[in-house]
């Protein structure tokens, strides 16, 4: 039988073997460090991939004349994943970035969107922004893509408005006088 990959939630794996010689054939398929015999045609299949599942499956044929046995192995990729994001609230004229550390079966590819946004900001496992105001705002996604799946995580952008003040009215006083200024906030 040939080796085999699969990712983690896969339907199922198969492994053949194809005897010849004198038969009739009897099949006996085994898990190597396990006794159980768990198939006992020709064909081996795993369903519902899951980590456990990986190791090397062996086929002991037995012929007429004598007995042959062959192995092959199942190597099982860990799904996609990548570290939650934390929500940010800047100030205008801040440069905020976001990352994510993806972990699973690579290589990984990633793509940064906004929502609301068709345009790609950046296809790093980083995005950082410059000079943000209140257009910035929003959410911001990250697709990280891997071997076997791809997951999406968000976070939200909140930019708090600069402080602007009203210029305080210029004023003339004599020496002694009280002289008040006003500025307002906004």
């Amino acid at each position: 039988p040939a080796n085999q990959t699969a990712c983690e939630g896969d339907d199922d794996v198969c492994f053949t073997t194809t005897p010849s010689g004198a038969g009739p054939f009897t099949f006996k398929w085994t898990k190597t460090g396990s006794a159980s015999v768990l198939s006992t045609t020709d064909t081996l299949c795993i369903e519902d991939i899951e980590e456990g599942d990986e190791g090397e499956y062996c086929v002991e044929v037995t012929g007429e004349c004598n007995k042959a046995t062959q192995c092959a192995t199942l190597t099982v990729d860990e799904l996609t994943t990548s570290t939650d994001r934390t929500n940010q609230t800047v100030c205008e004229g801040a440069d905020p970035c976001f990352s994510t550390t993806p972990s699973g079966a690579g290589p990984f590819t990633f793509q940064w969107t906004k929502t609301g946004s068709a345009s790609v900001l950046s296809t790093t496992s980083q995005l950082c922004l410059t000079d943000v105001d209140e257009s910035d705002e929003g959410e911001y996604c990250v697709k990280v893509t891997g071997k076997c799946n791809f997951v999406t995580q968000c976070v939200n952008l909140t930019v708090e408005e600069s402080v602007r003040t009203t210029d305080p009215d210029d004023k003339s006083a004599c020496e002694g006088e009280d002289v008040c200024f006003t500025t307002t906030p906004s």
